[in-house]
C-alpha cells in the first residue's frame, strides 16, 4: 500500500470491523474453513498490451474509447481463510 492510503485510514474503524466480524463468527459457528475472500479482474479479450493514461494529477478520471462490441472477460480468484485456495477461473 503507499503511504498516502495508509496515513488516512482509522485504526478503529479496523478494530470494530474484526470484533463484529469475531462476534458473528462465534454467534453463527462460523468456522475459519467457511471465510472466503474473492477477488476479480477483467479484461478485454484480444488486447495483448497495457494501456495507460497519463493525466494531471488534479484530474479525478481518465477514460479511454474503445470499441463498444468488445468481448470481456472475467477472472476469478477465491482463497480461504485457512489457506487453501479454490482453482481460479474464467467467466467469458
Amino acid at each position: 500500500m503507499d503511504k498516502q492510503r495508509i496515513m488516512a485510514e482509522d485504526a478503529d474503524i479496523f478494530i470494530d470491523f474484526f470484533q463484529k466480524l469475531r462476534k458473528a463468527t462465534r454467534e453463527y459457528n462460523i468456522t475459519i474453513d467457511d471465510i472466503y475472500n474473492m477477488d476479480k479482474i477483467g479484461a478485454a479479450i484480444g488486447l495483448f498490451h497495457k494501456s495507460r493514461i497519463i493525466v494531471p494529477e488534479e484530474e479525478a478520471a481518465a477514460y479511454s474509447l474503445m470499441d463498444s462490441n468488445r468481448e470481456w472477460a472475467t477472472l476469478i480468484e477465491t482463497v480461504c481463510a485457512d489457506g487453501t485456495a479454490l482453482a481460479p477461473f474464467f467467466i467469458i
